[in-house]
């Protein structure tokens, strides 16, 4: 019904809301004027707002779960990305997680590029894109011990933007397949500063392969 409808922010440009699973929080990027912004979480029973990122950087929401949220944070950035984009403009991009009590805890900080993380449907482990020694991969990690981090796509090519399925089995995500000749040299190119990604396709990974987080 319209008469439900509620606007929830009111200054600036406010995108990528998640509700918290307690139903009473929402946490969205507030973004500055022609830039990246930082996240936020917004009480909605009191109407007031708390910054779980800082300003000096891009946060970009991965999932929030009743124990904790994971995030991805590029320190310094001052535009938005676009697809794909992170790897090339954005090397210094690591993955963290921030519990209720405030605190923020690093989770992927090895490699020049860690990613668009996705949380579980019950929190215990997420995927992320990362760049640790050649081309943009997926890989799976427990949020209680990011050091299980274990590659689970490994081919030539970016590939990001990962989902999980509801019961947690399964992940989506796009990815790029470039052609022989371009793939020639990819990971080089990746390293020097980056590729021009065409070609985008939807892939999925069924029966996801979680023993080593154990």
């Amino acid at each position: 019904r319209l008469a439900e409808l509620r606007r929830l922010t009111s200054h600036g440009e406010a995108v990528a809301g998640a509700w918290h699973p307690d139903g009473r929080r929402v946490i969205y990027e507030r973004r500055r004027d022609g830039g990246c912004g930082r996240l936020v979480e917004l009480d909605l029973i009191s109407g007031k707002e708390r910054p779980l990122t800082s300003e000096d950087g891009w946060g970009s929401l991965g999932g929030v779960g009743q124990r904790a949220m994971v995030y991805a944070f590029a320190r310094g950035v001052t535009a938005c990305p676009a697809i794909g984009e992170v790897t090339r403009r954005f090397p210094e991009t690591h993955v963290h997680a921030r519990g209720d009590d405030g605190e923020p805890r690093p989770l992927v900080t090895e490699g020049s590029y860690a990613g668009e993380p996705s949380l579980s449907p019950d929190g215990r482990m997420f995927v992320y894109t990362g760049v640790a020694a050649d081309d943009p991969d997926l890989f799976l990690a427990a949020t209680d011990d990011s050091s299980t981090a274990t590659r689970i796509v490994d081919a030539t090519g970016y590939d990001g933007g990962a989902v999980f399925s509801p019961d947690g089995s399964r992940i989506a995500w796009h990815g790029e397949r470039p052609a022989r000749d371009a793939a020639e040299g990819y990971a080089e190119k990746v390293k020097a500063g980056g590729v021009a990604l065409s070609g985008l396709r939807v892939f999925a990974l069924y029966n996801l392969n979680t023993e080593s987080l154990s």
